[in-house]
């Protein structure tokens, strides 16, 4: 059931105290909010309900936070952020007719907010601190035990015929829901010994990365994050080494697809966001199954949305997750003081070694 528009005015903590006015729509699994202030239209978040009472996130540059309202007779609430509570008194209004196309299509506008801030978003062309990926022998005493389990016929393949039979196998072997303690398991031959553990993109990305590199295929996992800090919704890919065609590309294990251009040639990661940039069209190539199953509409949206920077490892070995050596790859001028930041081409033509 619907619960009608409802207006107020609530502080959101930042550096200095400020002021927005928030429009929310209440739905039976789902919230919609706009912040005209924050430049968000229309967002939609998932909410918990307990009695009376829902509870949901609210994502946006520099405030995220958590809101609780209770529909009584009126509607109140609090808003939590950095452990700080405010009140919340709501007001039941219509919206400036200003914003009303804005609002229509929400999502539309949503995109377009985030394609300008990657198009004005460029990453340093000068050469900063080398990058030095090791990346396991297929020696490595983990990957043996994964070849032998798994024992793949792969002699008849192209070696793009086995990135893909890999991936695919992935997808479909594994099913994906809430993960276990990844501290306990992550690794590739934990998942394998362990069928019905569920996964989600992170530990689809850690599986399908151990066993590219079991069968002599280079391969790195790569977090993908947003603009805004304090976004928890984030996704892993993974980049393997098509030796071929001396490039890298991306593969998405969660989903089974990767991403192609016109031509439906592969693409990696600095391709797709160049050509997010350049508005070139791609498209999403995975078998009929995923196709009839992925909201590709929100499938682009989440990856616009989380290709604006990067997280990527040192080394790629099984467990490399639980060591967690990482770095960032930030755009020039990035607002926040993150991890050392390099420059995304160099990934391509990094300083790569085999680790025994």
């Amino acid at each position: 059931m619907e619960l009608r528009a409802g207006i107020w005015k609530t502080l959101i903590y930042l550096k200095s105290k400020i002021e927005v006015t928030m429009w929310i729509r209440i739905y039976k699994n789902h919230v919609l909010y706009t912040i005209p202030d924050m430049d968000v239209y229309n967002f939609q978040t998932d909410y918990i309900l307990s009695d009376t009472t829902i509870i949901f996130c609210v994502f946006n540059n520099s405030c995220w936070g958590k809101m609780c309202i209770r529909y009584k007779k009126n509607l109140i609430g609090i808003y939590v952020y950095e452990k700080k509570v405010q009140k919340l008194k709501f007001i039941e209004d219509r919206m400036p007719e200003q914003w009303l196309d804005k609002i229509k299509d929400g999502k539309k506008y949503n995109e377009e907010v985030l394609i300008k801030k990657i198009c004005v978003s460029n990453f340093s062309t000068e050469l900063t601190t080398d990058i030095n990926i090791r990346y396991p022998s297929m020696f490595n005493s983990d990957l043996k035990d994964i070849r032998n389990i798994l024992n793949f016929d792969l002699e008849k393949k192209t070696e793009l015929q086995t990135i893909l039979f890999i991936m695919r196998w992935v997808n479909r072997f594994f099913k994906p829901g809430p993960i276990g303690d990844i501290d306990k398991k992550n690794k590739a031959i934990d998942f394998i010994m362990d069928r019905k553990q569920k996964m989600n993109c992170m530990t689809y990305s850690l599986v399908l990365n151990d066993i590219l590199n079991a069968f002599g295929l280079k391969c790195r996992m790569l977090h993908c994050l947003s603009y805004d800090i304090y976004d928890l919704e984030s996704h892993f890919i993974n980049e393997v080494y098509w030796s071929e065609q001396k490039k890298w590309i991306l593969l998405d294990g969660a989903f089974g697809n990767i991403i192609c251009d016109v031509n439906f040639f592969p693409l990696n990661t600095v391709e797709i966001r160049d050509n997010i940039r350049t508005k070139k069209k791609m498209y999403i190539c995975a078998g009929e199954r995923v196709l009839k199953n992925v909201d590709t509409k929100n499938y682009w949206y989440g990856i616009i949305k989380n290709f604006f920077r990067f997280k990527l490892y040192k080394e790629y070995y099984p467990g490399f997750y639980k060591r967690n050596f990482s770095f960032g790859i930030t755009p020039d001028k990035y607002n926040y003081e993150l991890e050392e930041t390099h420059n995304i081409i160099q990934l391509y033509n990094e300083k790569s070694r085999r680790q025994t």
